[in-house]
C-alpha cells in the first residue's frame, strides 16, 4: 500500500466537544510513541471522538476493557483504523470497551462520531 499524502486535506481535531483537552504525547513521544506520528489527548472516558478527515473504516476492534503502563498491554487496546483516499489512514486507539460506534468498510465523512474515547491497551 503506498500513500500519496494530500497536503491540502485539512484535519479536524478527533473529538466532538466544546472542551479543551490537554496534548499529554505529541509526535516521537518518549512513553509510547517512539516511531511514530501519533497524538494523545486527555480527556473524560466516554467523549465521542470524529474522522478528522474522510475516509472508510478499514479495521476496528472494541473488546478488551483493561489498560496500563506496561508493555503487556501493547496489543490490547480497542481502535478504530481509517482509509484515506491518499492512501494515509489514522487509527483511533484506547477507545471505551464496545465503544466503537461504526462498522467495517463504512464509509465516513470528516467530522462524523466513530467511537467513544476510553483508556484501553497501552496507556
Amino acid at each position: 500500500l503506498h500513500a500519496f499524502h494530500d497536503s491540502t486535506a485539512v484535519y479536524l481535531l478527533p473529538y466532538q466537544s466544546n472542551r479543551k483537552h490537554v496534548l499529554m504525547q505529541g509526535y516521537f513521544g518518549s512513553f509510547s510513541h517512539a516511531n511514530v506520528h501519533a497524538l494523545d489527548f486527555e480527556m473524560p472516558e466516554g467523549t465521542t471522538l470524529v474522522a478528522a478527515r474522510d475516509g472508510v473504516v478499514v479495521e476496528a476492534k472494541e473488546d478488551f476493557e483493561e489498560g496500563g503502563t506496561d508493555p503487556y498491554y501493547k496489543d490490547k487496546g480497542n481502535y478504530v483504523l481509517i482509509l484515506h483516499q491518499d492512501g494515509s489512514w489514522a487509527g483511533y486507539f484506547h477507545l471505551q470497551k464496545d465503544g466503537v460506534l461504526v462498522e467495517v468498510g463504512q464509509k465516513v465523512n470528516r467530522g462524523e462520531r466513530i467511537a467513544l474515547s476510553g483508556n484501553t491497551g497501552w496507556s
